[in-house]
């Protein structure tokens, strides 16, 4: 399922990527691959704060893995971008 969710998520289509995320959680709730690519899902339809939960259970699984840090720096990127675009505004 893994593989799906990876297929999916390259192919753009993020409802099938969470579908399969979410079976994978379903057995095994702290597989760091599984949601990370979830978070990815959520962040690709603007759920920041959904990936980042995501991300942060995954970090807590596994504190070392360098994809989920980076993916948790991008987003507060985002996020502190956003700010600064609706303060401009």
């Amino acid at each position: 399922r893994l593989n799906v969710a990876l297929c999916q998520l390259k192919l753009g289509d993020l409802e099938a990527c969470l579908s399969a995320c979410e079976a994978v959680l379903e057995i095994d709730p702290r597989s760091v691959k599984a949601l990370f690519r979830k978070a990815c899902a959520l962040r690709d339809q603007g759920d920041l704060d959904g990936a980042e939960a995501a991300l942060l259970l995954a970090k807590e699984a596994d504190p070392a893995d360098a994809s989920v840090q980076k993916e948790l720096a991008e987003i507060a990127r985002r996020r502190k971008k956003d700010r600064a675009s609706e303060r401009a505004l």
